[in-house]
C-alpha cells in the first residue's frame, strides 16, 4: 500500500465512506424495486441481434441497466485516499454493482435464446 498523502483532510474519509454507503443503499433499493419484464424485444439486424429495441417492452430493463451504470460511475468518482478500509469498501461496492449487471446480462442472454427459438429457428 502506498503511504497516505500528508495533507488528507480528516473529513474526506468519513465523507467518502458515507458516499459509498449511499451508493450501496441505492443499489439495494434499485435491485429490490426492479421488476424484470417477462420478455425482451431484440433487434432483427444480423450484425448484432442481442441489441435491445428501444420500446415500451424493454424500457424497464434498459432503465435498470442505466441506473446500475450510473451507480458504477458514482462509485468510480469516489477517492479512497489510500485508506485500506475505504479501498475494501470501494471494492465490495464495485463487486455488488458488477454482480447486478452480470445478472441483468444473464437474463438478457436467456431472453434472447427464447426470442431466437420463436423468431429465428
Amino acid at each position: 500500500m502506498a503511504p497516505r498523502p500528508l495533507f488528507v483532510d480528516s473529513s474526506t474519509i468519513p465523507t467518502a465512506s458515507k458516499a459509498m454507503d449511499s451508493i450501496v443503499m441505492d443499489l439495494v433499493t434499485c435491485v429490490k424495486r426492479f421488476r424484470c419484464p417477462s420478455k425482451l424485444d431484440f433487434s432483427a439486424k444480423i450484425e448484432d441481434p442481442m441489441i435491445l429495441l428501444n420500446n415500451d417492452t424493454n424500457k424497464p430493463f434498459i432503465e435498470q441497466l442505466r441506473k446500475l451504470g450510473e451507480l458504477r460511475t458514482r462509485l468510480a468518482r469516489i477517492q479512497t485516499h489510500d485508506d485500506e478500509y475505504l479501498e475494501a469498501k470501494h471494492k465490495a461496492a464495485g463487486v455488488a454493482i458488477g454482480r447486478a449487471l452480470f445478472r441483468m446480462k444473464e437474463y438478457q442472454l436467456k431472453a434472447y435464446e427464447r426470442y431466437a427459438e420463436t423468431h429465428i429457428y
